[in-house]
């Protein structure tokens, strides 16, 4: 007389778990040796690339980063410019130590 044991429902989910990120990982290699087949420069159907100018490049290298540390400074001091308060915490409850 033999007893079959069934293994545990956490020990299932586990190898499962364990299983299919090494099946997505064995597809996407798979997937990856296959040649491209996207056009290349020389072909006729790529448009010649235009050559912007140096302000071009100016405003995108330097302006949007700047364009983008004045925004988020903004959006972090409307808070306290709302508040109209001196010191950052002054909104906030001070414990006195003393008190306890």
């Amino acid at each position: 007389m033999t007893i079959e044991q069934k293994q545990p429902r956490h020990r299932r989910s586990l190898r499962t778990a364990a299983v299919i990120p090494a099946l997505a990982l064995l597809i996407g290699t798979l997937a990856s040796t296959v040649p491209a087949s996207a056009a290349t420069p020389d072909s006729p159907s790529w448009p010649d690339p235009q050559n912007e100018s140096l302000m071009w490049y100016i405003l995108v290298l330097v302006g949007i980063p700047i364009l983008l540390f004045v925004a988020i400074w903004f959006l972090v001091s409307v808070p306290y410019v709302l508040k109209k308060s001196d010191a950052p915490g002054e909104g906030l409850e001070s414990r006195d130590p003393q008190a306890d």
